[in-house]
This record gives structure tokens, C-alpha cells and sequence, in this order.
């Protein structure tokens, strides 16, 4: 009995440390980098073709990074690229103000171009569903 009770308690123990593990921050990136952690409208209405919105982008950074440009992706049509409308740091934000495409549902894909040491970056992806109306 008792060695049954000692392995499930042992199994316990090792649950407990796996589920620890996978619960433990990300790393910031590194300095003058910028992960993308969100993206989606700033007005939660009817989203309209052909009318310019602002969708905010959350990320992650290690201080303030040189932020360039935010690009859109309509499901698997091309990057619109557009100049940024701002930078929030304490709400961690990238406004950036984008057109729509035809009525329809789509993933609305974003990233961002950075510079760091004189060079050029893209960010990684966030995306979200996105239905366009009339």
C-alpha cells in the first residue's frame, strides 16, 4: 500500500514540475527587438469595405525599438504597409491606420518593420478573424 501511495505521489510531484515549467514567462526580446503579441480594431463595431480603421498591435519589447512601418496581410493576398500612427510603451501599443478590403471574412495577418544596428527587420506574425460588411 504504502508503494502504491509513494508512486502516486511521486507522479504528483512531477506533474507539479512539468505544469511549472510550461507557466514561466517568455523572455523579452532583445534590445532594440519587437515581438508581436496581438493585433485587432480599435472599434469593436461593424467593420465597413473601404473605410480606413485603427488596429492596434501589442507587443513585447526590452525598452523602445525604432518601429518603422506595420503591415497588413488579407488571408493570402500580399503586405499593405502603412506609416505608424504611434507608439504607446505603457500600454505596450502600435496604432497604425489601415484600409479594408471587399466584404467578406478574412484573417487580418500584421507584423512590423524594425531597424536595429543599421539594419532592417520584420517582426513576427499576429493574426485574428476579421468579417468586412457593406
Amino acid at each position: 500500500m504504502k508503494s502504491i501511495l509513494r508512486g502516486i505521489l511521486m507522479g504528483v510531484v512531477i506533474l507539479l514540475m512539468v505544469s511549472s515549467c510550461a507557466t514561466a514567462p517568455k523572455e523579452l526580446p532583445a534590445p532594440g527587438e519587437v515581438r508581436l503579441s496581438g493585433i485587432k480594431f480599435e472599434d469593436f463595431g461593424l467593420i465597413r469595405k473601404g473605410v480606413q480603421y485603427v488596429v492596434e498591435m501589442k507587443f513585447e519589447s526590452d525598452g523602445e525599438v525604432d518601429v518603422r512601418r506595420a503591415c497588413v496581410y488579407w488571408d493570402d493576398s500580399g503586405p499593405s504597409c502603412y506609416n505608424i500612427l504611434d507608439i504607446t510603451y505603457g500600454t505596450r501599443t502600435i496604432r497604425v491606420v489601415v484600409g479594408t478590403p471587399s466584404p467578406g471574412r478574412y484573417i487580418m495577418k500584421g507584423s512590423v518593420q524594425f531597424a536595429k544596428d543599421g539594419r532592417q527587420f520584420r517582426s513576427n506574425v499576429v493574426q485574428t478573424a476579421v468579417e468586412i460588411v457593406n
